[in-house]
């Protein structure tokens, strides 16, 4: 998993202590984009191994190009996240597209 997200091992991702709530870091990658968010919700979240993952749904409109940017970012973002479902689709009357994102976030459970 660690040479997945470009790194040697998962040490920095664990000691990291002053980690942003889920929802609050996907709003502010989402606000780096040019982006509108029409939904922003948790849909659950539950322990898969020594992670936390809060799954997140996420309801967008813009243009394609901005679609795949804030993907990208997640990409290349400093949090562990997965999409788990995209589906992106015309609105009529309109040059714009809506894009529906299904996403998983994991942080690390709190150490004893």
């Amino acid at each position: 998993m660690a040479r997945a997200l470009g790194r040697e091992n998962l040490t920095g991702l664990l000691d990291d202590r002053k980690r942003q709530e889920a929802v609050s870091y996907i709003g502010q990658v989402l606000g780096g984009t040019q982006l509108n968010r029409l939904e922003l919700t948790t849909t659950k979240t539950g322990e898969t191994g020594k992670f936390r993952r809060t799954q997140i749904s996420l309801r967008v409109m813009g243009r394609f190009s901005q679609i795949l940017d804030f993907v990208k970012a997640l990409e290349k973002g400093h949090r562990l996240i997965s999409v788990d479902g995209l589906v992106i689709e015309e609105i009529l009357g309109t040059r714009n597209l809506e894009g529906r994102l299904s996403l998983s976030v994991y942080d690390p459970l709190a150490r004893n």
